[in-house]
């Protein structure tokens, strides 16, 4: 989900260098999967969108994107989510890992 792609998209990214491999990641928020599946930049990868919200008076829509879920080396995944799953807020979508590519 990228800003030209979705002008009125906000995103918050969390990228999976910050703790150990295996160190478990949590949603930020509550919300919906809209993506968890391999993508080709940041490895394995899940996004959630959250909804909208207002910034004066225009509306919107606020998304997190968790990459670099899974082992580069074995091409295993780390995330126990799926498309469309809601979630709330901490609720565990995977580990880390370093699936960079």
């Amino acid at each position: 989900m990228h800003s030209v792609l979705l002008p009125d998209c906000q995103k918050m990214f969390v990228d999976g260098h910050i703790n150990e491999s295996g160190a478990p990641i949590y949603a930020a928020a509550s919300g919906k999967v809209v993506f968890a599946d391999t993508d080709g930049l940041y490895g394995h990868t899940v996004v959630i969108y959250h909804g909208t919200f207002t910034i004066s008076t225009e509306g919107k829509y606020l998304y997190t994107f968790y990459g670099h879920m899974g082992n580069k080396a074995t091409g295993d995944s780390y995330i126990t989510v799926e498309k469309e799953d809601s979630l709330f807020a901490g609720q565990k979508i995977g580990r880390q890992g370093n699936s960079a590519w």
